[in-house]
């Protein structure tokens, strides 16, 4: 199944315009701002439901991106415990 969808995204779902653009909005420092004065727009411009828009997309980007518990060892330069 797995085979099967990752053959229909890459096969059918072809986009010529993003095929474009991702790469460079990927390599971009101008993204991140780009974003947040997105967000803030978003925010003066529809007050509250903005604001919970943005806060629950920051929170949904937040918690997708979290580092897996494995690299805590190489991010506080301590070694993992062996077994159980």
């Amino acid at each position: 199944m797995d085979v099967d969808l990752f053959r229909f995204i890459n096969g059918r779902l072809i986009n010529p315009i993003f095929d474009q653009v991702m790469p460079f909005l990927s390599g971009n420092a101008f993204f991140i701002p780009a974003v947040i004065a997105l967000g803030l727009l978003v925010i003066c411009k529809f007050r509250a439901r903005g604001a919970v828009f943005f806060i629950l997309l920051a929170l949904s980007v937040a918690l997708y991106t979290q580092p897996d518990p494995s690299s805590a060892a190489e991010l506080t330069l301590r070694p993992q415990e062996q077994g159980a």
